[in-house]
């Protein structure tokens, strides 16, 4: 058996409660929204060797590169070997060499779309083929 109710349910009253009530459900659910699309830390996205050291200025620019070094990723989309082409530059010193051909395409994708990539000096092995390993990072 239902409970009696003293009064009666008045239509604007019922209609202000319901919406106080969603109201409040539309203010969790975008509450949780912006939190889900806050800026987060950055995502690594590749460690590898810079290829083609020995085309470019390489030997040279060992001598002023420190680990953690920032370097700059420059897509070269019109490269006649390789379109996915990703340059890797000493800032205001030169060009070091590529990505490598095996890992360029989904970054130069990221990059073609718009997404900010920073790359940073890894590791130096000036003795090696492999001279400069870098890392490159999406920010999050």
């Amino acid at each position: 058996m239902l409970p009696q109710v003293s009064a009666p349910i008045k239509r604007r009253g019922l209609l202000a409660g319901l919406a106080g009530i969603v109201g409040g459900l539309a203010t969790a659910r975008t509450t949780s929204t912006r939190a889900a699309v806050a800026p987060s830390a950055p995502i690594l996205l590749l460690e590898s060797h810079v290829a083609g050291t020995a085309y470019y200025d390489a030997d040279r620019l060992l001598n002023s590169l420190t680990l953690g070094q920032t370097l700059i990723l420059r897509r070269q989309p019109g490269n006649r070997h390789d379109d996915l082409a990703i340059e890797v530059i000493v800032p205001v010193s030169g060009k070091l060499g590529y990505i490598p051909r095996v890992h360029n395409q989904p970054l130069a994708r990221l990059m073609d779309a718009g997404k900010t990539l920073r790359a940073e000096v890894l590791h130096l092995s000036p003795g090696k083929w492999e001279k400069v390993w870098l890392q490159v990072w999406m920010a999050g």
